[in-house]
């Protein structure tokens, strides 16, 4: 591939010919587009094929998401953190008292 500059300034790329099998290039040939083309044309083919795996995804029923399991693991998520907080609670409240009480008693004594 080379590099050619066009008579408005714009740089062009000339290619020997296409990679997909295809001999009349009209369709993979990037013979004189201009960069702006190239990129255009790129996400246009992106986009199509995107579109054409999530119909045949829809098509075939293919599950997007396991929603009922994503719920169970947020219910026993909140569940351990409830009996975590239960069980230490007691503790956690002795300490934070037994702190401040070693604070406030070295200036108030």
């Amino acid at each position: 591939m080379r590099r050619i500059r066009g008579n408005t300034g714009d740089e062009v790329d000339r290619t020997a010919g296409n990679t997909d099998g295809d001999t009349d290039g009209d369709t993979a040939c990037l013979a004189g587009r201009t960069a702006r083309q190239r990129v255009g044309a790129a996400v246009s083919r992106a986009a199509a094929h995107w579109e054409s795996r999530r119909a045949r995804l829809a098509a075939a029923g293919a599950d997007r998401g396991d929603v009922p399991g994503w719920v169970m693991v947020t219910v026993m998520t909140a569940a351990l953190v409830v009996a975590i907080a239960t069980l230490a609670t007691p503790a956690l409240q002795t300490l934070f008292t037994s702190a401040i009480e070693q604070v406030t008693g070295i200036g108030g004594n």
